[in-house]
């Protein structure tokens, strides 16, 4: 007998060891998984947020085709204007094309010519020590082409050509800053080498050339014809799927240059999705993570409440023959896992605070501590730990006390 009781003893002791140690390892595993829910909700809202952004342009329908004129072929600037102006009134024949032009660096491309310009108003002082500022060529028929909005006075036209009257046009930050409170047209923003005095004709919405989540600067476009640049891309908007258009805008460059090699032939839509490839990634990388670890927490939550049933039948029996309902059982058993969970949770509350001042360089529009992402985090977590809490609960209910006294 005495020998019978310490074995009864040992395997209790045991059973309750191993369900401790599985109570520790699901506070850990929701901990996790709040952590990466958490951070999955915050990159999911900041890639919401990021795609929302207003680029300055529009993506649809809108194809481009990079063009490099050869040195050789090409060496003067009047060249390259005329080969650029004769692509573009001959593209601009054909029914499908809504607008057509050229830009030196793309949107969202990262790319673009800084120079020192002297600003009309501000004592000049030279390249070097005046303002330094990025600056694109662009065709008459590109901000059509983009469709940029434009706020005040007009684009370029076919009269702004080289030997004209020197134009610019600048986007409404460079506006705000260097004009502010003013009426920035007809002012002058001279260049610090060239000293020429462009005047300010129109000013557009402002563009993403690097990145959507990049803030605005000041932005200036020159006529290509007054300055041109052999390396350009051709973009040209359709009424239809613009990639139908794409044999017969090589037919028209292959008519005017037939040795002109064409590539990296792409749409603006896919421009932008690239720009956000690296956010898009983390994203689904986090989200992935964030629903494996539930997996695993919501698997860990209902093995150890249904090894906690398995181990305490006769109790279920003894507390349901003297009078315990259903409802008390089932409550009972759901508020046992539920309290693992709640652990875990504030664990994972914590964790998730410490964890979001190293992610918070890599959010857009959306705070490290956002109390609605947390919030969403913690109710799909306790959710889903009670779904992973109910079964086991069930099959506790359904315990025979009789039975379950006789097996013991």
């Amino acid at each position: 007998m005495e020998e019978y009781l310490r074995e009864s003893t040992r395997g209790v002791s045991m059973g309750v060891g191993r369900a401790r140690s599985r109570s520790i390892l699901i506070i850990g595993e929701v901990a996790i998984a709040l952590v990466l829910i958490t951070g999955a909700a915050l990159f999911v809202e900041s890639f919401v947020r990021l795609m929302r952004v207003d680029p300055g342009f529009t993506a649809q329908q809108l194809m481009t085709f990079p063009i490099r004129l050869p040195g050789i072929r090409y060496p003067q600037p009047d060249r390259q204007a005329l080969f650029f102006r004769q692509l573009l009134e001959q593209l601009r024949t054909m029914p499908q094309v809504q607008a057509a032009g050229v830009v030196s660096f793309l949107p969202l491309s990262g790319g673009a010519r800084l120079s020192y310009f002297c600003i009309e108003g501000q004592v000049c002082q030279g390249a070097g020590k005046d303002p330094l500022i990025a600056f694109w060529q662009v065709s008459d028929g590109y901000f059509d082409a983009v469709k940029t909005p434009l706020l005040e006075g007009r684009l370029f036209n076919a009269n702004d050509k080289a030997g004209g009257l020197p134009v610019t046009i600048i986007n409404q930050t460079a506006a705000k800053h260097f004009w502010p409170n003013q009426n920035p047209l007809g002012k002058h923003i001279v260049g610090s080498r060239d000293h020429i005095a462009r005047e300010v004709v129109g000013v557009v919405a402002d563009m993403k050339f690097t990145a959507l989540n990049s803030a605005s600067v000041e932005q200036l476009y020159v006529p290509v014809e007054q300055m041109a640049y052999p390396s350009m891309t051709l973009l040209v908007r359709s009424s239809t799927n613009p990639s139908i258009l794409v044999p017969a805008v090589r037919t028209k460059i292959a008519e005017l240059d037939r040795d002109l090699p064409i590539s990296n032939i792409s749409s603006m839509e896919n421009i932008v999705k690239d720009s956000v490839a690296q956010p898009r990634l983390i994203t689904q990388f986090v989200s992935l993570f964030a629903a494996f670890a539930m997996l695993l927490a919501t698997i860990g939550i209902y093995g150890v409440m249904a090894y906690s049933v398995a181990m305490r039948t006769r109790e279920m029996g003894i507390r349901m023959s003297l009078g315990a309902s259903q409802r008390d059982i089932l409550k009972f058993v759901i508020g046992q896992g539920m309290q693992l969970a709640g652990i875990g949770l504030v664990i994972g509350v914590l964790l998730s605070l410490a964890a979001g001042r190293l992610v918070s360089s890599l959010l857009f529009g959306i705070h490290a501590t956002d109390p609605r992402a947390f919030g969403t985090a913690a109710a799909v977590l306790m959710l889903t730990s009670l779904c992973a809490c109910y079964a086991p609960a069930r099959r506790a209910i359904r315990v025979n006390p009789i039975v379950a006294l006789r097996e013991e």
